[in-house]
């Protein structure tokens, strides 16, 4: 089964929060640190999920359930 990855600078687009702020609350353990990829964090749907819900809280869960249906 093949899992699309996202790496910051994806995440930062969809979710419109910048780069510098999703790694500042990954350094400061704010939020979970994501797999790697050499260097690079790659994100999983779920990851990005936990990245929308530390910036935005519940209230985006129903604005981006319904942004998931439109992309599918």
């Amino acid at each position: 089964m093949n899992q699309t990855l996202f790496v910051t600078a994806e995440v930062s687009r969809r979710i419109g929060v910048s780069i510098d702020r999703i790694i500042r609350a990954h350094r400061s353990g704010k939020l979970p640190e994501p797999s790697r990829a050499g260097h690079h964090r790659v994100y999983t749907a779920a990851d990005v999920d936990t990245v929308r819900r530390y910036f935005f809280g519940a209230e985006m869960e129903d604005c981006a359930a319904g942004h998931r249906e439109a992309e599918a």
